[in-house]
């Protein structure tokens, strides 16, 4: 198909089936992995703290390698980068899997290895995927309207990849559980490897053409484009936001499910029944989210959205301190259910705002290197925050630091939303 021929409709129908597929494999590999080897740490003997190892490897890799790749990627182009990420995890998921199967002393190296080679993998991809879609909008969707069902629908089939993710893995732990068959669990990374290798043959197959308009762009000097990032105040503070979405997700997304593991051991119905509960309100919250954020960010101020999603937030962790402590085990999972939903939600909102706000300031040509570099100081305190949870807490943090951690932060950057956007409320008020 010639360029010429590619109309905005084909675009988006092309983009949502991809998107649809990497969000697929993403979400399965940095938060299924976490909750499969979690939850066979519990069961079965893997030690409970390789999740927090395998992630203080993987993000600090991240961290050091973002801004070197995403300048590679707006240079060499980025589907070579997106086609580099894919075969790189499709080998790590396969050394999970092969150290799963094996169960002995070697199982530990391949784990180790799998961190390494998903912490060279993701910095291809952080920056270059989001630019990829920018490319496409403004190569093939010329009107103002277009552009907007362009964004809905890539925001959809990310979340409906999500979602779909979640479903088919849950299904795998709830037919696990049923049958007492938790060993037949690690052939779940099967579907993530089949994920990954069915986003790369449709990236070879359909995405060759936004590879060769790359050839015609002109990428800005890597040096410049930090330079501005770091004193443009609106960047610096789009970076804040997207910290925010790190420091909160990592602490629920990342480790909560394994928290509520250890803490229910004893008792195997409570825990299985905290963590399905959960896992369905995450997928509850991806089905649904794609649809209520757009008509959110068009209703409300930058500043008022912002705010409500970091209220909810913590009004939601809030909630938890006295039904910990009071209510019956029922209560309990229908609220992890809810509160599954609304931080899956929440962080949604937070990380695109920030991500959106970033895209507007820079050329569409210098998106990876941008974005790769506002990624940083997430990545840094995802390997911190493992770091902390590998020498001190065993590999998680109990059910109750987590919920205290994510309060903490929720009312920190509550008042920065309310300090840096009150220009806006100001003017909203009068």
């Amino acid at each position: 198909m010639t360029e010429r021929n590619i109309s905005c409709h084909e675009i988006i129908v092309r983009l949502g089936v991809f998107r649809a597929l990497y969000a697929s494999a993403v979400f399965f590999n940095s938060v299924l992995f976490r909750l499969i080897v979690g939850v066979l740490a519990i069961s079965s003997g893997v030690p409970v703290d390789t999740v927090a190892l395998v992630t203080l490897i993987e993000f600090s890799l991240n961290g050091i390698l973002e801004v070197p790749f995403g300048i590679l990627a707006d240079r060499m182009g980025r589907v070579p980068s997106i086609a580099l990420c894919l075969g790189t995890i499709m080998t790590g998921l396969t050394c999970v899997y092969i150290a799963l199967l094996i169960h002995n002393d070697f199982s530990r190296v391949l784990f180790i290895i799998h961190g390494i080679l998903i912490g060279l993998a993701k910095p291809f991809s952080s920056g270059s995927i989001e630019a990829f879609y920018q490319d496409a909008l403004h190569r093939a969707c010329q009107t103002e309207e277009e552009k907007k069902l362009l964004l809905t629908s890539l925001t959809t089939s990310q979340n409906h990849g999500k979602y779909y993710t979640t479903i088919a893995v849950l299904c795998a732990f709830v037919l696990a559980a049923i049958f007492n068959q938790m060993h037949l669990l690690p052939h779940t990374f099967l579907f993530g490897i089949i994920l990954y290798a069915g986003c790369f043959v449709t990236l070879l197959r359909d995405y060759r053409q936004i590879g060769d308009i790359e050839k015609t762009l002109h990428p800005s000097s890597p040096f410049a484009i930090i330079k501005a990032l770091v004193t443009d105040r609106s960047a610096r503070i789009s970076s804040i936001y997207n910290l925010s979405y790190w420091m909160i997700s990592v602490v629920i997304a990342g480790y909560l499910i394994i928290s509520l593991g250890r803490e229910y051991e004893g008792d195997n119905f409570l825990r299985w029944a905290f963590m399905v509960s959960f896992m369905l309100g995450s997928a509850f919250g991806g089905a649904v989210k794609g649809h209520i954020l757009p008509l959110l960010v068009h209703k409300l101020s930058r500043g008022k959205y912002l705010l409500t999603f970091y209220v909810l937030t913590l009004l939601s962790s809030l909630a938890f301190l006295p039904l910990y402590q009071h209510s019956n085990a029922v209560i309990q999972i229908i609220y992890i259910f809810v509160y599954g939903a609304l931080l899956n939600t929440a962080t949604s909102a937070i990380q695109n705002i920030s991500m959106n706000d970033l895209m507007s300031l820079v050329k569409k040509q210098d998106y990876a290197t941008a974005l790769s570099f506002q990624n940083i100081p997430g990545y840094l305190w995802v390997g911190a925050y493992s770091t902390y949870l590998t020498l001190f807490r065993g590999g998680t943090p109990s059910v109750r630091e987590a919920f205290v951690t994510v309060i903490v932060f929720s009312i920190i950057f509550s008042l920065t939303v309310i300090f840096v956007e009150r220009d806006s409320f100001r003017s909203e008020i009068k």
